[in-house]
């Protein structure tokens, strides 16, 4: 990122999400959770594909939508039997597919990968906004997003005024130890 772009991105994005979770009803707040896990499974979805991956999208962005409606819907039961669907249906829709088995194992790691971290964020997020009674969920979303926000912005200031040694200069060239 260029220098200010990520303070100016900050600047825009916090009050926008905080009014997102302090202002609209819950069900607008997991509108735009929903939206934004989607763009989220499409971006790594184009990264793996970028790296040489043999990755599909479009099934994979609607499973990940899938399975967050289903864990905000039906709780812990719908993530279980939309997580488990994911499991099952991803191999099989790749063992069907004309390509099989080139390049199978690698992307429906990549595909199951972005379904289940991505879509149990998003319902460990949405259940941090519904399940706890107002206003105590509400409270608790926001301390875990500034708890998020302290450890990374420190992360990354320590990180560019004392690094020296380059941890993986090849994924993320000042990324540092220190």
């Amino acid at each position: 990122m260029a220098k200010g772009q990520r303070e100016l991105v900050a600047v825009a994005a916090i009050p926008i999400l905080a009014a997102t979770i302090l202002l609209l009803p819950p069900w607008a707040f997991l509108g735009v959770l929903g939206g934004a896990v989607a763009i989220a499974c499409d971006e790594l979805l184009i990264m793996a594909r970028s790296a040489g991956f043999k990755v599909s999208r479009g099934p994979q962005i609607i499973a990940v939508a899938v399975l967050v409606a289903a864990s905000w819907e039906f709780g812990i039961t719908g993530t279980v039997v939309a997580a488990t669907a994911a499991v099952v249906m991803v191999p099989t829709l790749r063992i069907a597919s004309e390509q099989a088995p080139i390049g199978s194992l690698g992307g429906i790691a990549v595909e199951l990968f972005a379904i289940l971290y991505l879509g149990l964020t998003a319902s460990c997020l949405g259940w941090l906004r519904l399940w706890p009674a107002e206003p105590l969920g509400v409270k608790l979303l926001i301390f875990y997003l500034v708890c998020i926000w302290v450890g990374d912005s420190g992360a990354y200031y320590v990180g560019r005024t004392f690094g020296r040694h380059k941890m993986s200069p090849r994924i993320s060239p000042n990324k540092t130890f220190e």
